[in-house]
């Protein structure tokens, strides 16, 4: 059985991987939500946890009226 290689990137290539700028990915790794290694992110964490922001974000606001 092969695993898949672990994919590195830095905090440019993640901010054009999922949208976002790079000041929102210092933000996140300044609290704590993603964690770099010698200035790398692995995609798995990086897609991990803008999944739980974007749950996160979505979970506060209120519905649109119908």
């Amino acid at each position: 059985m092969s695993r898949m290689p672990t994919v590195w990137l830095t905090l440019d290539e993640c901010a054009e991987r999922i949208g976002k700028s790079r000041r929102t990915l210092r933000v996140w790794v300044q609290n704590g939500e993603l964690k770099p290694m010698l200035g790398r992110v692995r995609e798995s964490d990086l897609l991990a946890t803008e999944k739980r922001m974007r749950e996160r974000m979505h979970r506060g606001r209120p519905k649109k009226p119908s």
